[in-house]
């Protein structure tokens, strides 16, 4: 789906894409009203129910592409097989533009242009301090790319050029293991990749060239790990791997036989080291929630820090973590967290550790986000004028873990 915007665009804007099948015939009618022909049936939203944010606000000559995939289900006949897409207030449900999937090729906004979309292999806590990174570019623009110039760095270093050719049409991707780089690690750092130059010249649109990826240092633990695993209904889909600094995989489970069934797999590692946790779905679509309700966690057994969690991740999800069997300390988050007044009317504080920058998010009971922040050290004084009265959940997460309070506002 592309989103081109012609005038300037503000305010909250999502888009949604739905597939129908635009006509279904049986030679018996398959209900007792006698209906043969059926039109225009849904059949998935995509990505999800919910759309995709846009990032407003966008001035004209902004541009948004969106990918997205679907496992075909009941399909009678592919050939019928279309896209609705639409733009619309998320908040008021205005719709502001929508339109059917067209046959004619899509022509791109600009001729030369493309753009860093992701990198692939990078977790989100490193323990190394070399590491090659992954990326994936994509041609947005109508001209072939054939050549691009390359930067990058982390955190201050100096930058690292690498020169990509190749032959991508028009919204084709690759992804490109880039030399390695060395770095000292801090306690908050970024990963900057950008577009030099492409094709010879300049980018036409410079808005997507730069990619900067943020990570932490590592979870510490102890030799001892537990992964719990909930299959969901493909459990032959789902393996795991736990691979040292020098490539050797230490530990591996899966794949799995029972659909929707508990697993728990204790997990002892006898050398000090930096390790990768992977866990993979075949089926390229997670544990949920289209195929089961499953999940993952990984942690010690004590359940604090988890190294890794999640349910819907498509085909694999990867994670880093430290393991030192010598001076380990187990440090309890909820000592460090203070929240006072509670119950509270118009405002209360947050304390946390003054030693860890720590990531606050808060919900209500139908989990909707009422307020977030993140990198606080020490105090945040939160306010809730406008917060209805009920029982609010905080969390707290930093690098010794994560932690649950509640609060209570009252009137």
């Amino acid at each position: 789906m592309l989103v081109h915007a012609t005038a300037e665009v503000t305010g909250p804007v999502s888009a949604y894409m739905g597939i129908i099948e635009k006509h279904i015939h049986f030679n018996n009618a398959p209900g007792s009203n006698g209906e043969k022909d059926f039109y225009n049936v849904f059949k998935k939203m995509l990505p999800t129910k919910t759309g995709i944010e846009l990032p407003t606000p966008m001035s004209a000559g902004d541009y948004v592409v969106i990918e997205s995939y679907w496992k075909m289900a009941n399909v009678y006949n592919v050939d019928q097989l279309s896209v609705v897409s639409y733009l619309q207030n998320p908040t008021s449900k205005e719709m502001f533009q929508a339109g059917n999937m067209q046959e004619e090729p899509i022509e791109a906004v600009y001729e030369n242009d493309a753009e860093i979309t992701t990198v692939e292999n990078m977790p989100e806590k490193m323990c190394l301090t070399s590491f090659r990174p992954q990326i994936k570019i994509r041609n947005n623009g109508n001209n072939v790319l054939q050549s691009m110039a390359i930067k990058y760095r982390i955190n201050d270093g100096e930058f690292i050029n690498y020169d990509w050719t190749g032959n991508l049409p028009l919204f084709k991707s690759e992804s490109i293991l880039l030399p390695e780089i060395d770095f000292t690690l801090e306690e908050n750092n970024n990963l900057e990749v950008y577009i030099e130059t492409l094709n010879g010249g300049d980018d036409d649109y410079t808005k997507n060239d730069t990619l900067i990826y943020e990570f932490t240092p590592s979870f510490q633990v102890g030799s001892t790990l537990e992964l719990r695993i909930r299959t969901d209904n493909a459990p032959a889909e789902t393996t795991w791997a736990i691979i040292n600094s020098e490539g050797q995989t230490v530990a591996s489970g899966g794949p799995y036989t029972e659909t929707g069934e508990w697993i728990s797999e204790e997990i002892t590692i006898s050398d000090d080291d930096c390790y990768d946790f992977y866990i993979y779905d075949a089926g390229g679509n997670g544990l949920c929630c289209g195929n089961g309700a499953g999940l993952f966690r990984l942690a010690p057994p004590s359940g604090n820090p988890i190294i890794a969690q999640g349910t819907t991740f498509g085909t694999s999800v990867t994670a880093q973590f430290e393991v030192s069997t010598v001076n380990t300390e187990t440090i309890d988050i909820n000592k460090d967290v203070k929240i006072f007044p509670n119950p509270a009317s118009d405002r209360f504080t947050i304390k946390t550790s003054d030693q860890q920058s720590s990531d606050i998010s808060i919900t209500n009971l139908t989990g909707q986000v009422v307020y977030q922040t993140s990198k606080v050290k020490g105090s945040v004084e939160v306010s809730t004028d406008n917060w209805p009265v009920g029982i609010y959940v905080i969390s707290v997460t930093n690098n010794y873990g994560e932690s649950y309070h509640k609060m209570q506002v009252t009137r």
